[in-house]
């Protein structure tokens, strides 16, 4: 006679072998902690930072999971982010040749610009590993001074088109004509920027600047007749 006995131990083993697979694979899933718009960085007491970025809607199975307490899964934003930033400043000594005119913010400037910026989930690996950032607000501070920077170099550059060209309208530049002209891939190579505006400019004013300074330097004597002897 068949022995059911038998075949119920192995459809149990079966299944106890089933269930634990299934435990294992979950517990390698790493891309299961990661949301929808982030991405993850798998580090180990083993290994230390995975050299892969971990991203939702991608299975990627690590056998370091299954040690306890030996990963931990960082998150980071991968949206781009948007910021804005305001650069003012004054030509040399404005305040002073201001009194000469009357004007008082004829020598001063003012730009304003919307930023957005982002990294790719490959680069902020990188960024972890060279130790630039440690978490998801590190990122942000990270890429805003990323457009900070951009900001100033950007407000450098229309100064001295404005300087040669007192006709020449900040908020008409675009984006990909300002960008031959000015560089931020020395201190922020992982970086790219998706949008750049100019939303507020003032510009000083460069002709009446020298005009008053050289009134103020070099002071003419004027109504003085010529006298013979």
């Amino acid at each position: 006679m068949y022995d059911y006995s038998i075949m119920k131990r192995f459809l149990a083993f079966l299944l106890l072998l089933a269930l634990a697979s299934g435990v294992v694979v979950y517990l390698g899933w790493t891309t299961l902690k990661v949301p929808a718009g982030k991405c993850g960085v798998l580090i180990t007491k083993t290994h230390g930072i995975d050299e892969n970025p971990l991203e939702n809607g991608k299975f990627v199975w690590k056998w370091q999971t299954l040690l306890p307490t030996n990963t931990t899964v960082k998150i980071f934003s991968i949206s781009p982010h948007f910021s804005t930033h305001t650069i003012t400043g004054s030509l040399p000594s404005a305040d002073i040749y201001a009194l000469n005119t009357g004007v008082s913010s004829a020598f001063s400037w003012r730009f304003t610009f919307d930023i957005t910026i982002y990294t790719s989930s490959q680069n902020i690996v990188e960024l972890l590993r060279e130790e630039k950032i440690s978490s998801d607000e590190d990122l942000k501070a990270y890429l805003d001074d990323a457009a900070q920077t951009i900001s100033q170099l950007a407000s450098s550059y229309i100064l001295q088109k404005v300087k040669t060209d007192r006709h020449f309208n900040p908020e008409s530049i675009r984006m990909s004509d300002l960008f031959k002209y000015i560089s931020y891939g020395n201190e922020y190579p992982l970086v790219e920027v998706e949008h750049f505006a100019i939303t507020e400019s003032v510009v000083p004013d460069y002709e009446l600047y020298e005009q008053t300074r050289n009134s103020v330097l070099n002071p003419s004597v004027e109504n003085v007749s010529e006298v013979t002897l």
